[in-house]
Order: C-alpha cells, then structure tokens, then sequence
C-alpha cells in the first residue's frame, strides 16, 4: 500500500485486482486450506488476465496521405 503512490493508476489497481489471489495464496501457504478445482482455476484465470492486461499493445501506425 504505501509504494501505491508511486504507481501509475492502471497499474495499482490490477496489484489491487489480485488482492484475492494472494489472499488464496496466504491461507494455502500458512493455514494449509485446501483449494477446490473451481476455486484454483478462478485464482488462475485472475492472474493470467492481470498478466495479459499489463502486455504492451503493438499499434499499427496508419500513414493518412
């Protein structure tokens, strides 16, 4: 939270998107809950969203001559 700030706005709020994620993860890494199929493939699917949304986007440049 407190490098927040420094982010830009886009940024910080898919850090802030995966809130839920490292939520799963700290309760399967410290109090050893167990994930369902449904449960793990939500995780996952966030992540990989998150990842895709961060990609850069090769825009085609458009000569208007």
């Amino acid at each position: 939270m407190a490098a927040q700030k420094y982010l830009h706005p886009v940024t910080a709020a898919l850090l802030m998107s995966l809130e839920s994620v490292f939520a799963v993860a700290g309760g399967w890494l410290f109090l050893h809950e167990k994930l369902s199929a449904p449960e793990l493939a939500g995780c996952i699917v966030i992540f990989i969203a998150v990842i895709i949304a961060q990609l850069p986007v090769k825009r085609k440049s458009v000569n208007c001559s």
